[in-house]
């Protein structure tokens, strides 16, 4: 089998539109598997592909993740988020690299003007902002992936798993570690999911504060981030008058709230 899809919920319930979207997908049924796990079987499926649903007592994307990892029979994995849809020709895009790790883009869907600003922050993947506006890309390699659309060979991701104790940022971690061992990173301009934007303030709020936290764990481990963020506010500032200014101070807002989250983090721990 060529590929497996590995996604994550808490709720089973909670992946009815990916799967949806999967049904229309045109690409060979015997190609791809589909394996998902959730905290909380509370729907069941009869798709048109192959499913595998696995229930899981560990809390946590990385650790559902990882167990995703060790069912997988595919010779790629292929990772996206419970509330993203693909377009039907996701993987018959993916299937023209054949590349250690396969990076992709994000375009994100709003339903009110606030998401639609927060959509131009640059997350995930870049967002409505770019990939490359966001993220470092040289030569047709980056030094990122987002796991809202990526793809790892089976062998090399299984042998790497994501970390557990990260709470988060588990993408940025893998990242790290794919190039360490020394593998590289296809960034695919052309190969997207459609993601939804947080469209409410209470939403960009939790959303900005479990950042935060994330932070916290990633800067533990790495230390200071070297992400340049010269260029990702240089891409904002840029943007057409008044999305540049709204967005711009949305994402001097949600700074400021994963501040909060992740002083919330050290306090926990130092206190």
């Amino acid at each position: 089998m060529r590929y497996s899809i590995v996604v994550t919920a808490r709720k089973a319930s909670e992946l009815k539109e990916l799967f949806e979207s999967i049904e229309e997908m045109e690409f060979d049924r015997s190609s791809f598997e589909v394996v998902a796990v959730v905290e909380e079987e509370d729907a069941s499926y009869s798709p048109n592909f192959n499913l595998k649903m696995k229930k899981t007592d560990k809390k946590g994307i990385a650790a559902g993740r990882n167990e995703g990892i060790d069912a997988a029979i595919g010779e790629t994995v292929v990772f996206t988020d419970s509330d993203c849809k693909v377009p039907k020709n996701w993987l018959s895009l993916l299937s023209i690299y054949n590349e250690d790790a396969v990076a992709g883009n994000a375009r994100i869907q709003y339903k009110t003007k606030f998401g639609k600003y927060v959509s131009f922050i640059g997350y995930p993947a870049g967002g409505n902002l770019g990939f490359e506006k966001v993220f470092d890309v040289e030569n047709g390699y980056a030094m990122q992936l987002s796991t809202c659309n990526a793809a790892i060979r089976s062998k090399i991701v299984k042998s790497l798993k994501f970390d557990e104790n990260l709470m988060g940022s588990e993408d940025k971690d893998i990242s790290i570690r794919l190039i360490k061992n020394g593998y590289k990173i296809r960034y695919a301009k052309n190969w997207y999911v459609f993601h939804p934007s947080k469209d409410y303030i209470n939403e960009f709020a939790r959303w900005m504060f479990n950042r935060g936290k994330h932070a916290y764990f990633f800067m533990k481990k790495y230390g200071k981030s070297k992400k340049n963020w010269k260029k990702h506010v240089t891409a904002i500032l840029k943007l057409p008058f008044p999305t540049n200014f709204i967005t711009f101070s949305l994402f001097l807002l949600g700074f400021f709230i994963q501040l909060i989250g992740y002083a919330s983090c050290y306090v926990k721990i130092y206190k």
